[in-house]
């Protein structure tokens, strides 16, 4: 589009070049008025076509009227020095055009960086609001997972509802486990399980290491965990495990594990902690509820 538009103000001024040199030399017009002409088409070809094509037509310019001078009467000569005087105008304008032009483009330039900028703060924005609205989710999930812990007194519900609550909660999880102490003998026994395997799983040095320490496990990649050398080669990558500890005696535990490493962040391993806590306190009054019905039997 530009260049075409180039192409129709240089057929223009030629044109024009054309029209006026054929005033000058094929009538009895003043000479004067129409070097006057001559300089409104230099200012035209310095504007429209660009500093080096309006060269051109000054040249062009002031030849003709060196041919005219010669011509006619010497005393034209002077339109030469009109010429010089014209395009010291139109080219000062020219500069002074580049000169706002330059400002103009470098305060877009500022100015897309700064949209850049408020667009880049937007998005982070946007990701932390989305972050809240999962996070307000998450701990209504918690609050309904409270209320139905406490509407049941049976120890089998309350351990399918605990894992039920992790999976859906956390989320992001291809195999959970719950396991439960059998205080008489002091080890973990599976109560519950959702997994896609054929074979259920037994517990492992993971599940050994949370039981002996009693504390919450994070493992973002299992084959780069020197601890658990044996269970490297195994079907999961990344897991989470949290005890469940009621009145300061370890009585089981949720494990949440999935086949991708760093699946699992800090976040998802609290959430579990505190729905662990919450599942404790549920666990431990569904035993003692069980032990007064086997006492009242």
């Amino acid at each position: 589009m530009k260049n075409h538009s180039k192409i129709k103000s240089g057929i223009i001024c030629g044109a024009s070049f054309i029209i006026i040199s054929f005033l000058v030399f094929r009538t009895d017009l003043p000479k004067i008025p129409t070097i006057f002409l001559y300089n409104l088409i230099i200012i035209m070809s310095l504007q429209d076509l660009g500093y080096y094509r309006g060269l051109f037509f000054l040249g062009a310019s002031i030849f003709l009227t060196i041919l005219i001078s010669l011509a006619v009467n010497f005393h034209y000569v002077w339109g030469v020095v009109m010429f010089f005087v014209t395009f010291l105008i139109v080219d000062g304008r020219i500069k002074k055009h580049d000169y706002t032009k330059h400002l103009i483009e470098t305060r877009i330039k500022e100015l897309s960086e700064s949209t850049d900028l408020l667009t880049d703060e937007h998005l982070r924005h946007k990701k932390e609001a989305v972050f809240l609205e999962k996070k307000e989710k998450r701990f209504d999930l918690l609050k309904d997972a409270s209320a139905c812990l406490s509407s049941t007194l049976s120890l089998d519900d309350v351990s399918r509802i605990i894992l039920d609550n992790a999976l859906s909660i956390v989320g992001k999880s291809e195999s959970a486990f719950l396991f439960l102490v059998d205080t008489e003998k002091q080890e973990l026994d599976l109560a519950v399980s959702r997994t896609s395997e054929a074979k259920i799983r037994k517990r492992d040095l993971l599940d050994e290491w949370v039981f002996k320490h009693r504390q919450s496990l994070l493992i973002e990649d299992i084959r780069k965990d020197s601890r658990f050398g044996e269970e490297r080669n195994g079907v999961f990558r990344s897991v989470i495990s949290s005890p469940l500890i009621e009145e300061k005696k370890l009585i089981g535990m949720v494990r949440l594990e999935h086949a991708n490493p760093h699946n699992y962040t800090p976040e998802d391993l609290r959430l579990l902690d505190i729905l662990c806590d919450l599942g404790a306190a549920s666990l431990g009054n569904a035993r003692l509820y069980q032990q007064t019905l086997t006492t009242d039997s």
